[in-house]
């Protein structure tokens, strides 16, 4: 396998890892990432299709930086922003905190199998 397959399908688990995190279709993340289809969020994901301007799009979309995208573990960038969100929390209201605690323990779920 190439070094460019390799990276096209880390890229593609990655961004599958975080639409599932943010609870996205494919058809949404396409939308906001402002490429043609959720076929073509199909093809990135199973790494057939992904161009440098997708990645970019991909990244903006989901406001991380490339790099993250690329790394092998972006769980560990998820796990920042987790951390972040919980001081922003402060300053909810009891309604908007279980709201949220529903949302962070399904993404504690999604990362503790893996």
């Amino acid at each position: 396998m190439q070094h460019y397959e390799i990276v096209a399908q880390r890229f593609g688990r990655n961004i599958k890892y975080l639409r599932s995190m943010y609870g996205l279709t494919a058809t949404q993340l396409s939308e906001k990432a402002g490429l043609k289809s959720r076929q073509h969020i199909n093809n990135v994901e199973s790494g057939k299709s992904t161009s440098l301007e997708a990645m970019v799009k991909l990244s903006n979309a989901f406001n991380i930086p490339l790099g993250y995208l690329l790394d092998k573990d972006i769980r560990r960038y998820a796990l920042n922003r987790i951390g972040k969100a919980f001081e922003e929390l402060k300053a909810l209201t009891e309604e908007d905190l279980k709201r949220y605690e529903e949302k962070a323990e399904k993404i504690i779920g999604m990362l503790e199998r893996g």
